[in-house]
């Protein structure tokens, strides 16, 4: 229980990722194998149901605290945490037992205190107090009133998990997202470097894409490479392995749900074949858990689009000439449906895939690949030119530890402003320092590192794409978002939702 107490100590007073991941790693080395696994269950949201109703506690709550009630509730309202008010004001009783394991209070004290009469719970909790420090009653009563909340991006449990574990992303990935109790042998089982899912789950390295102008090959003999369509969507490997098919979403590190339609068409693959590729429409998919329902095909509308083939009946095909590994892909796809290849382009010499690149764009694309015959591995992307638009700084967020700030965009939707962007700039240095000055005498509110300012300012913003996204207010966001220069023109000009809207993905012709 003490590692969990310092773990959220540590955690609520730290914001730097590096840190932040380091004092996850930290706990879980210091821990026995069961405690690591109840707090890995409580840091993935995994909480208990709520056992106590937070309102029951309030007169037996105020009498153990020797407060008058209205005085506790008036507590209770500056708080705005009936658990940390408890733990705070009540008094502690002689003959404390000292630490109680977590997974004792998990395994042993709260399955009892589930099993009680509702009316009876209530004097259960309160007398933890004789049994628990100071310190752990404010944890084991939010637990209790299901009022436990404890902040950890996904990316950073799964670095701390790698260091503790030892075991790679798309491994650790795949074991969380099955059916798992808490326990010291999951925690085990966890970090198994020999388990039988290891070769399923296991993901090729490929290579990124070096980003470069046209003009940069126009030396090069155009009949010695290939060009192809970059489709819209995310990036992502299929594998087909031991009789199924799964997907793992390269940018996100986790396993995405594979649709019927696409689990279909990928059966006529042989068995340990890996595919590059990206998901088209991946935004409908949904991130893979037991407890997700599966949409059906028609739903949620899923293509991939192969552009490598990574492996080929469990060989390594990644060194072999990408023409031959391109002609097999061209042979074993089909030109539409879910699965289909990277849409080729017929294109005799540099003009015509000069004309090709600036029509990428209006066709639904985001640029071409270049890809040499006769390489292995040797991959070029030749990228669209970036979308700009005249977006209004809202808000702004800034770390203590750190020099850099996060400015949030926001573009007209009606009569109010919805935001659409985030992007960092530095505030130490030129026209940061400017930007800075201003941001402090235009403050308005604040919420933690947050802080909203006037609406005035309207900057220029370059990104890649528009891409749609349902959680935020104006239904789509800016993809790889960049701060270009400040717009000279008032807020009510700025651009608006229409604006935007216009550019959103559609299914990229094959």
């Amino acid at each position: 229980m003490d590692a969990l107490v310092q773990l959220v100590r540590a955690l609520e007073g730290l914001g730097d990722p590096a840190r932040r991941i380091e004092a996850l790693a930290r706990a879980w080395r210091a821990s026995a194998p069961a405690c690591s696994a109840w707090m890995l269950s409580l840091l993935t949201g995994r909480r208990p149901r709520r056992l106590v109703n937070p309102e029951d506690l309030l007169p037996e709550s105020a009498r153990a605290a020797g407060m008058a009630p209205w005085l506790f509730e008036d507590c209770i309202r500056r708080s705005g945490d009936i658990a940390e008010v408890i733990a705070l004001t009540c008094r502690q009783e002689a003959g404390v037992t000292g630490e109680i394991p977590l997974e004792r209070w998990m395994e042993n004290e709260f399955p009892i205190m589930r099993a009680l009469p509702p009316g009876e719970r209530a004097s259960r909790l309160m007398e933890w107090r004789r049994r628990a420090p100071r310190e752990h009653l404010l944890i084991l009563n939010q637990l209790a009133c299901g009022t436990f909340r404890l902040a950890a991006a996904r990316n950073e449990l799964a670095a701390a998990l790698r260091q503790v574990l030892g075991v790679p992303a798309p491994l650790l990935a795949w074991r969380l997202m099955q059916d798992w109790t808490p326990s010291a042998d999951f925690w085990r089982a966890l970090g198994d470097p020999a388990g039988g899912d290891v070769e399923l789950t296991r993901i090729p390295e490929t290579s990124v894409p070096m980003e470069i102008r046209l003009n940069d090959l126009a030396e090069e003999n155009a009949d010695n490479w290939q060009a192809f369509w970059v489709p819209r969507g995310e990036s992502a490997q299929l594998i087909r392995r031991r009789g199924g098919t799964l997907l793992w979403r390269m940018e996100e590190q986790d396993w995405m749900i594979c649709p019927d339609e696409l689990e279909a068409a990928a059966r006529n693959l042989p068995d340990r074949t890996v595919l590059l590729g990206v998901v088209e429409n991946g935004e409908a998919a949904k991130p893979a858990r037991k407890n997700t329902s599966r949409k059906p095909a028609d739903e949620t509308d899923i293509r991939f689009i192969a552009m490598d083939i990574l492996e080929w009946k469990g060989e390594d095909t990644r060194l072999s000439p990408f023409a031959d590994r391109r002609m097999q892909l061209d042979q074993s796809l089909g030109g539409a449906g879910a699965l289909t290849p990277q849409a080729a382009i017929p294109a005799s010499g540099w003009n015509e895939l000069t004309m090709a690149h600036r029509q990428s764009r209006a066709r639904g694309y985001r640029g071409l690949d270049l890809r040499r015959r006769q390489d292995g591995g040797e991959w070029f992307r030749c990228l669209a030119d970036p979308l700009v638009f005249h977006c209004v700084l809202t808000s702004y967020r800034q770390e203590s530890w750190s020099e850099e700030a996060e400015l949030t965009f926001a573009v007209w939707d009606g009569r109010g402003l919805v935001p659409v962007a985030a992007a960092p700039m530095r505030l130490e240095d030129g026209d940061g320092q400017a930007l800075a000055g201003w941001l402090n005498s235009h403050f308005r509110e604040r919420f933690g590192p947050v802080r909203t300012v006037d609406a005035q300012l309207v900057f220029e913003l370059a990104c890649e794409d528009v891409r749609p996204a349902p959680r935020r207010k104006a239904g789509l966001e800016l993809v790889h978002a960049r701060v270009v220069a400040r717009a000279a023109i008032p807020a009510s000009r700025a651009s608006r939702v229409e604006d935007l809207a216009g550019f959103l993905p559609r299914r990229s012709p094959q």
